[in-house]
C-alpha cells in the first residue's frame, strides 16, 4: 500500500499518507471481492523490488530486531542476513495488509466500521492461503448449534452401531430362544 493514496471517509480534503489510515477504506466501492483476488498476487514481486538489499527498511512498519528476533527463535537459525529479515517483514506486511482487507470486506458488507473477530474469523475461513491458521482464528459457533451437532453426530453413530449389529446377523430383541 505504500506509495498508494486511499480517498479519505467523505467530508475530508487530501489522502492518507500513513499506511496504517489506509485500511479505513472509503466504502464498500473500494473493498475487493475476495473472489477477485488469488494468493500470488499479494506477493508480487515487482513489489519487493530488484534488489532486496538495497531497499530502504524505514519503508516497512514492523520493526525489523522483532522480526530477526522471531526468527531466531527457530531452533536451527543461528544467524539471519538483513536480506532475510527484509523479505520476511515485508511478506508479513503484505500478509497483514490482505488479510485486513478481506476481513474489511465482511464489515463493509454490513455497513459497520468496526473490524469485529468475526471479520477476520470469516477471512481466514474463505481464503485457502491462510486455511493454516483455522485453528488459531476458528469461526465462533454459539454453544446451543455445537450441542446440537454433537447429539446429531451421536444419534448417527447409534443409528450405524445397530445397522453393523443387525448386518451381523444380531438383534435387540434376540434372546436365541422360540416358542417359549
Amino acid at each position: 500500500m505504500e506509495g498508494q493514496q486511499v480517498p479519505q471517509q467523505a467530508g475530508h480534503e487530501g489522502y492518507y499518507d500513513d499506511p496504517y489510515q489506509a485500511h479505513q477504506l472509503a466504502g464498500p466501492s473500494a473493498a475487493i471481492p475476495a473472489a477477485d483476488l488469488q494468493a500470488d498476487e499479494v506477493f508480487e514481486a515487482a513489489d519487493a523490488g530488484p534488489d532486496l538489499g538495497q531497499r530502504d527498511q524505514d519503508d516497512l512498519i514492523l520493526p525489523i530486531g522483532r522480526v530477526k528476533r522471531i526468527i531466531k527463535m527457530e531452533s536451527d537459525v543461528k544467524a539471519v542476513s538483513a536480506e532475510a529479515s527484509y523479505a520476511v517483514a515485508r511478506a508479513t506486511e503484505l500478509l497483514l495488509d490482505e488479510l485486513v482487507a478481506r476481513s474489511a470486506t465482511g464489515m463493509l458488507q454490513e455497513g459497520r466500521k468496526t473490524l469485529l473477530y468475526k471479520d477476520v474469523a470469516g477471512a481466514v475461513g474463505s481464503w485457502k492461503a491462510l486455511s493454516f491458521l483455522q485453528d488459531i482464528v476458528p469461526e465462533k459457533v454459539p454453544a446451543a448449534v455445537l450441542i446440537e451437532q454433537l447429539q446429531q453426530q451421536q444419534r448417527q453413530q447409534l443409528q450405524q452401531q445397530q445397522q453393523q449389529a443387525g448386518a451381523n446377523g444380531f438383534s435387540e430383541h434376540e434372546d436365541g430362544l422360540e416358542g417359549d
